[in-house]
């Protein structure tokens, strides 16, 4: 994902939002007109009932079914598409009474199900009633062990039996310390499990996924140590935990015979992610040097979610629930803020972060959108949350692996700069010597300036002795002194060391073609780029015209050597600019040796690393010549 420019994104932005509200407002116009009387049942493989559903509000949760029927309460139940959210209570202390009215045709099947697709509820009580009198109660929730309810299933499913040609009404009591939503379905078995077939199928992948990015991350983070992506983990940790809850796949498979675990853990692992999602985003955005008011800002919420996370296991769960969603509503607008801050800056991966909680955010407007009943069931509706989260967190991902390439052009442009900063100071260091120099021979005995000129003699002899005069590196009296003391160290740890002899083909053309003075640039060039290519300890020699000779200490395989050998390949085959504007390319054949395999001597070592180097050079004329 990548966008040209701070304020393009930000209209990208806004205009997802807009869409989103615009869907909404579409949708509105589409909402159910009135409800029926009676939901008519057929042979369809489902039906959504909330058309033909009425209900009752019990603020003191004291009604029971023998009140429920009494004449003056059936008076009070009214419309469910009445009630402002549909099918969504919010947090409400109140026990919902719904009224199912159910009108059967001659086709029509015995055996439904009746599912109640909101997993986090506490308690859910069905009635039914019987032919020979009375009604029959099936109770589910997530505050039962899973093994008692009346189907296995994440969510709450009870078993109907219809008779053909008839009418029927059905009781639901539901009540829920969380957020309270009765989203109602008739299915006929089989359509159901093969719905269950792909919703579980979805899930798995989903989970798949978290797990899968909190491995790579935990992998990343023990072998960078950064903390960033320790606070990635704890994030898409959290998300999974939460989601496992609200799926009803923590129920079903983590804690079937401890339900108390489940609204504790859901509300306790949401206000953790929440936590590390800030924490993410303060290291990533780098708040506390880029706006550090936003930073504290950021710091006080993430205390807000540390509290919330405590207070699951002292306060009561409706108060930890309302202060959850402050602290999510809080979450969401201040990483809105923080995000599109940062982007207008032109903040580093701004542009991935914000793109990220915009997927996010729309998947939460079309889920909402579809709780209120304005959109129909279709999986890609249903599952937003979970999709939009998934794609938040693989966005979030490439952002972080986005950040490793960028630290490793960085540390490439560091390096670069530190050379051409060493090599500015040593000319800024010759040029004080010079003047130093100068002001010293313009107060000196004409002793004094002789004695100077003495002395620099000597040192130019001393560098002209050890060291190439057009490159500065090092020349082969100086190799054969490097190779004496690698191989004594070699013996003395116990290690080996590498020599690659070096060639450039194609280097008497430019010479030819150029004149010696662009063969000059050329073999300066290299050698500035085989500096920068190996270690500190290691050595590089200018031992003939185009011939170079590099010791590399501590190297002991022929695949460390090897890799090495195609870093200066690649090094060596970006183009060089000449003095007079044309641009070369320059071929390397390159040979290899590693001590004591390949010789125990310096005139072995060298004669092994020139056979291996003659070897690469005659390979790539017998390709050349069978291009031609």
């Amino acid at each position: 994902m990548r966008f040209s420019t701070p304020t393009a994104l930000l209209r990208t932005w806004l205009g997802w939002m807009a869409m989103a509200g615009l869907l909404a407002l579409v949708s509105l116009f589409h909402a159910p007109a009135a409800a029926q009387a009676a939901t008519s049942v057929g042979n369809a493989p489902e039906y959504l009932l909330g058309p033909g559903v009425q209900m009752l509000e019990d603020p003191g949760r004291s009604l029971v079914l023998e009140q429920v029927l009494q004449a003056d309460t059936q008076q009070r139940f009214t419309p469910l598409a009445s009630h402002g959210n549909a099918s969504n209570f919010g947090l409400t202390q109140s026990a919902i009474w719904l009224r199912i009215h159910l009108q059967t045709q001659a086709s029509t099947p015995a055996a439904w199900l009746l599912e109640v697709a909101f997993p986090s509820l506490d308690q859910v009580e069905l009635f039914t009633p019987q032919d020979g009198g009375g009604f029959l109660r099936q109770v589910a929730g997530d505050q039962l062990p899973f093994t008692d309810r009346p189907l296995s299933h994440r969510n709450h499913v009870f078993p109907l039996q219809l008779r053909p040609d008839s009418s029927s009404t059905l009781y639901l009591r539901v009540t829920s310390e969380g957020t309270l939503s009765i989203p109602l379905r008739l299915w006929q078995p089989d359509a159901l499990a093969q719905d269950d077939h792909g919703s579980y199928t979805a899930l798995g992948v989903y989970f798949g996924l978290l797990a899968g990015l909190v491995l790579y991350n935990l992998l990343l983070f023990i072998s960078i140590r950064e903390k960033l992506y320790l606070a990635y983990i704890g994030f898409a940790a959290g998300m999974g935990l939460t989601q496992l809850g609200l799926t009803g796949f923590g129920a079903e498979f983590l804690w079937p015979t401890h339900p108390q675990w489940g609204n504790a853990t859901t509300l306790s692992s949401a206000a953790l992610a929440g936590l590390f999602g800030l924490l993410f985003t303060r290291l990533f955005l780098d708040t506390a040097a880029q706006a550090r008011r936003l930073d504290r800002w950021l710091q006080g919420l993430g205390w807000l979610f540390a509290i919330t996370a405590v207070g699951t296991l002292v306060l009561p769960y409706q108060l930890t629930a309302r202060l959850l969603n402050l602290a999510g509503i809080l979450f969401s607008v201040s990483i809105a803020g923080t995000g599109i801050y940062s982007l207008l800056r032109r903040q580093p991966g701004a542009g991935y972060f914000l793109g990220a909680w915009l997927v996010l955010v729309v998947a939460i407007v079309v889920k909402t959108t579809h709780n209120l009943g304005w959109l129909p069931s279709h999986p890609l509706v249903v599952n937003a949350i979970l999709i939009g989260s998934a794609l938040e967190m693989l966005v979030l991902a490439l952002s972080l692996a986005d950040r490793i390439r960028i630290s490793r052009n960085d540390a490439s442009k560091a390096l670069t700069r530190v050379h051409e900063t060493e090599q500015a100071a040593l000319e800024t260091l010759r040029e004080s010597e010079r003047q130093l120099e100068g002001r010293v021979l313009e107060r000196t005995q004409a002793l004094e300036q002789a004695n100077q000129q003495l002395q620099q003699n000597e040192y130019q002899l001393a560098l002209q002795a050890n060291h190439d005069a057009l490159t500065g590196l090092a020349n082969r009296k100086l190799l054969d002194d490097r190779l004496a003391v690698a191989m004594a160290h070699a013996k003395r740890n116990q290690h080996g060391f590498a020599v690659l002899m070096l060639d450039l083909d194609g280097f008497k053309l430019v010479n030819d073609e150029y004149g010696h003075g662009a063969g000059d640039t050329v073999l300066q060039s290299v050698a500035l780029r085989l500096t920068s290519t190996v270690r500190g300890v290691d050595t590089v020699a200018r031992v003939g015209g185009d011939e170079f000779v590099l010791i590399l200490d501590a190297v002991n395989s022929a695949a460390s050597m090897m890799a090495i050998a195609r870093k200066i390949r690649e090094a060596l085959a970006t183009p060089i600019t000449l003095d007079c504007g044309h641009v070369v390319q320059i071929d390397t054949s390159i040979g290899l040796a590693i001590y004591p395999v390949d010789g125990s001597s310096a005139e072995q070592l060298l004669a092994a690393a020139d056979r291996a180097m003659y070897a690469t050079k005659s390979s790539h004329q017998e390709a050349a010549a069978s291009q031609r």
